[in-house]
């Protein structure tokens, strides 16, 4: 075996732990990582990485870990462009007000501003109207066509929405309107009546086209094929509008990240090149947040991921929207700045309001599970419905169980969120609910799923959905998947650095895990954190120290004590203090070391 990936196990055992997931060690594939070692001039580790997602070709493997934007679609080759071109420039010639019909999340917010921000540049008046979470839900409603109406709109442009909004569409029909949806949600099996129907997903699979574009990359993708088609395919774009695409560029790939699309394939250019790109961006709505989080330059996937989208979403999920819309559209660095704060003040709310209704929530969950129940209901009149997604995530990662949350946002309607373990199929379960007549609708994914119902009918929904779930096989433990079993010296900071360098890390591209075995705890560990939930700690082996992390585990974790011996799974990353670079490991999972 390669030195490299050699880890001579400590015999001890003081503390019975047990891991909180089943851990997968990938096998290692040395002909591979040596060959991509040797052609992209990398450390054998990094190459294994590449390897382990299914990259062994080294063309392909070129193209992962330098992502460029020659690998994004040509316009032309995604299904509608053409009809959405043209009716852009229709409203362009004949002076038709446009409105954007938006979504409350950072896909569609910052599809909205792309839109916004293009109309602006070309002359095109426009009004971005987003629906609100709990009064509107998803899509095209009453107070759609109300705001169409009142800004006198000849032209509605949903983003990220519309697809299978027949009925509405139908109705806009009739009232006069045309309608371009920019969208990349699946379609249904009816024809939508509209003037165009942009999306990735209509291409036949067999043509190679790509299908993984969030609802903001598809209105980027229109926003560059509109402005070569004003000025002629061999036209060159004015300095302005460059400057747009790439200002927009950052909108699309913060929400690609955002809305948790898979970071592959074209994807990967668009993130490298549109955070590359976040801090010489124009856009005063950008700048102004960019500023609020405290953004590295460049930051990474993750940065986006926990402090960046999650400021631009809060607004929505606490009924607010227009908020970030309005942050986004802005042409005033001062208005910005005012606007990005209180997204932020909306986030920080977001996050108090999530923890407060998560430990409410959990208590009636724990209850449910000691009782033997194989998925969770839980809910009640008081919670805010905005949260719901979040925190019955958070419930699954803990319990490991489907979970279905909802609040009641109106006498006699109740709506709410459902999320589920990987492998897992929420249908069987809704089916049985709707069978039984408790339900007034749902839909989504099988892992995801929205629903709503008469709160008269909490009780037996929860029954229903208890003696469905009995009958499922019961999902296992989530799996964590890990690159590589090493020692503490063979991750240093150079290492480290090369492994960010392959960056975006996310979706679909999973950044790397690592397993270390026999590490002994120098002494025990400290609590960190505000609401003293996160863990610090120090562990050893062979003479090699490292600084360790877990992030909303003192609960489970803080009956280690000095001495014992572990093995962990982590992700290795560089904590940078006061100049200094050191390596510090951020804990997934623990158990006691099983020795050998």
């Amino acid at each position: 075996m390669n030195p490299v990936f050699s880890c001579p196990r400590i015999k001890a055992v003081t503390l019975a732990l047990s891991p909180a997931f089943r851990w997968k060690l990938l096998p290692q594939t040395p002909a591979e990582r040596d060959r991509l070692s040797s052609a992209l001039k990398l450390r054998p580790l990094t190459a294994q990485i590449l390897s382990n997602r299914g990259l062994t070709d080294v063309q392909q493997a070129t193209d992962a870990a330098q992502p460029s934007l020659r690998h994004i679609a040509d316009p032309t080759s995604i299904p509608g462009f053409a009809d959405a071109s043209a009716a852009l420039m229709r409203a362009l010639k004949q002076g038709t007000h446009v409105l954007i019909h938006g979504d409350y999340d950072c896909d569609g917010l910052c599809g909205s501003a792309i839109l916004h921000h293009l109309f602006q540049s070309v002359g095109i008046a426009s009004t971005t109207y987003v629906p609100d979470r709990e009064r509107d839900g998803y899509s095209f409603g009453p107070r759609s066509l109300e705001a169409a109406r009142a800004c006198g709109a000849g032209l509605i442009i949903a983003v990220d929405n519309g697809t299978t909004a027949y009925e509405w569409l139908d109705k806009l029909a009739e009232e006069g309107f045309e309608v371009v949806i920019v969208d990349h949600h699946p379609p249904g099996d009816q024809e939508a009546n509209c003037a165009a129907l942009m999306n990735p997903l209509l291409a036949d699979a067999e043509s190679g086209a790509f299908h993984g574009y969030c609802g903001a990359g598809v209105a980027w993708l229109l926003t560059w094929g509109f402005l070569r088609d004003l000025h002629g395919s061999d036209g060159q774009l004015p300095e302005n509008q460059r400057r747009l695409l790439m200002d927009t560029l950052t909108l699309a790939a913060v929400a690609t990240i955002g809305d948790a699309m898979k970071l592959v394939g074209p994807n990967r250019g668009l993130i490298r090149k549109g955070l590359a790109h976040l801090s010489s961006c124009t856009l005063p709505g950008v700048k102004a947040l960019a500023e609020m989080c405290k953004m590295p330059d460049p930051p990474t996937a993750r940065d986006i991921g926990f402090r960046f989208a999650p400021a631009l979403n809060a607004p929505g999920r606490l009924g607010r929207a227009q908020v970030t819309a309005d942050l986004l559209a802005c042409t005033d660095l001062t208005e910005a700045r005012q606007l990005a704060a209180t997204a932020q003040a909306l986030n920080d709310e977001r996050k108090n309001l999530q923890n407060r209704q998560a430990r409410q929530l959990e208590a009636d969950s724990e209850n449910q599970r000691e009782n033997g129940a194989a998925a969770l209901v839980i809910g009640s009149a008081d919670v805010q419905f905005g949260i719901l997604g979040p925190v019955a995530s958070r419930i699954v990662d803990h319990s490991g169980l489907p979970v279905f949350a909802w609040a009641e946002t109106e006498p006699g309607l109740a709506r709410g969120s459902s999320r589920a373990p990987d492998g897992y199929n929420l249908y069987p379960l809704f089916q049985a609910a709707d069978d039984a007549g408790l339900l007034k609708g749902w839909g989504g994914h099988k892992q995801a799923s929205g629903f709503h119902f008469d709160p008269i009918h909490a009780e037996a929904l929860e029954k229903c959905i208890h003696e469905a779930a009995a009958l499922q096989p019961k999902p296992p433990l989530p799996e964590l998947v890990i690159d590589c079993e090493v020692a503490p010296f063979e991750i240093d900071v150079a290492q480290i650095a090369e492994i960010t360098s392959l960056e975006p890390w996310g979706r679909g591209f999973q950044p790397p895990l690592f397993m270390a075995s026999g590490l002994k705890l120098l002494r025990g560990p400290r609590v960190m954190g505000a609401d003293e939930t996160h863990l610090s700690f120090e562990l050893e082996r062979d003479g090699n120290t490292v600084r360790c992390v877990a992030w909303n585990r003192a609960a489970s974790w803080g009956g280690l004590q000095a001495g014992d011996q572990v093995d962990v799974v982590f992700r290795a990353e560089i904590n940078a203090f006061r100049g200094r670079k050191n390596v510090q490991w951020t804990l997934e999972d623990l158990r006691t070391s099983t020795g050998i």
